[in-house]
């Protein structure tokens, strides 16, 4: 995989727009400058806006010429890179358009910064970065100001080195195949929150270990949690039981090949060959073409395995955690009807 090195990275210029929300009425205000930025600040501003960026999964602009010709993003961001002494007016354009886009209720005002950089290494080549952001989680902070004889005590509203909420960082380099973008979200995957990477970037994931390994546990995942009913009749342990078999698999295998998954998490032929249907009837609507074998990655699975559930909910009484051998946990029921699992351990801890 290749590297990304921020380590000799300069911040070169900056400029800051608020972005209301459209549906709720609010404007947007729009800066005629750059942003003042004291040469003590660029360090920490630069942790702001990369520390949340996952550099094992990218994305570009779209791989094919006519993908990219109605995207308004990489049309000016394609422009700013060809005359960077637009960039203001670029940046003004950029903040109309994700205006535009925030038309859901629940999207939040904020403060939406364009930055150029330069200096920054990927694939050990130096080159220069343009870098979209968006602040929206505002929270108090103290300041102790030295006033002479006393100290003022005082709040403010700002934004913690953590905080970020969403960002866009695209590369001067594969400019024919729409840009090396990388992307975060902080919002999730609610209808409010895909307007960045959706409808504002209309960014596409690109063909790497991260997105096969992501897309296939993602798609065993919604097998198991919303199609395997339909065909069999399952208990919530088993079900358990097969997704941390689909996750172990992720977890302990260098290497991905499809017919030695379904053997180990799957087994049983009517359940691989429902398997099977799934994948190809998902993979036609969503125009995915999942490979028979590729490498697995590890940031990949860190950030899906989260999603693979392990918890068996008993009433409002217990909440059982299932992480190893299916054959020690019995369900049954006493004479009364009265509902009961049996587990069998070893030590107690």
């Amino acid at each position: 995989m290749e590297e990304v090195n921020i380590q000799f990275i300069n911040l070169k210029q900056a400029i800051t727009h608020h972005i209301g929300n459209k549906h709720n009425g609010e404007d947007v205000k729009l800066s005629e400058m750059a942003s003042n930025i004291k040469p003590e600040s660029a360090d920490y501003l630069v942790q702001y806006f990369f520390k949340p960026i996952p550099w094992a999964e990218y994305f570009t602009f779209g791989e094919e010429e006519e993908d990219r010709a109605d995207n308004y993003v990489y049309n000016e961001i394609k422009a700013l890179f060809d005359n960077p002494e637009n960039w203001i007016q670029h940046s003004k354009n950029l903040a109309h358009q994700l205006y535009e886009c925030s038309d859901h209720p629940q999207i939040k005002a904020g403060e939406f910064n364009l930055v150029m950089f330069e200096n920054l290494t990927y694939d050990d080549m130096p080159m220069p970065a343009i870098g979209l952001f968006k602040s929206t989680s505002r929270k108090p902070f103290l300041r102790m100001e030295d006033q002479g004889k006393n100290f003022e005590l005082r709040h403010h509203l700002g934004y913690g080195l953590g905080s970020l909420d969403q960002a866009c960082l695209i590369l001067k380099t594969d400019v024919e195949e729409g840009f090396r973008v990388f992307a975060f979200d902080n919002t999730g995957a609610t209808s409010d929150a895909v307007y960045w990477k959706k409808n504002f970037l209309n960014i596409k994931a690109c063909d790497s270990e991260f997105h096969k390994t992501a897309a296939y546990m993602n798609m065993a995942k919604n097998f198991l949690t919303q199609k395997i009913d339909e065909d069999f009749d399952v208990d919530r342990v088993d079900k358990i039981d097969l997704l941390n078999r689909s996750a172990d698999y992720f977890k302990n295998k260098e290497h991905f090949v499809k017919e030695d998954f379904e053997q180990e998490v799957f087994a049983d032929e009517s359940v691989i060959e429902s398997f099977r249907e799934f994948n190809n009837k998902v993979g036609l609507q969503n125009k995915l073409v999942l490979e028979d074998s590729f490498d697995i990655s590890e940031p990949a699975v860190k950030r899906e395995a989260r999603g693979f559930k392990s918890v068996l909910k008993l009433d409002k009484n217990f909440h059982v955690y299932i992480h190893g051998n299916r054959n020690l946990i019995q369900k049954g029921s006493d004479e009364d009807g009265k509902k009961f699992y049996k587990i069998y351990y070893d030590v107690e801890k």
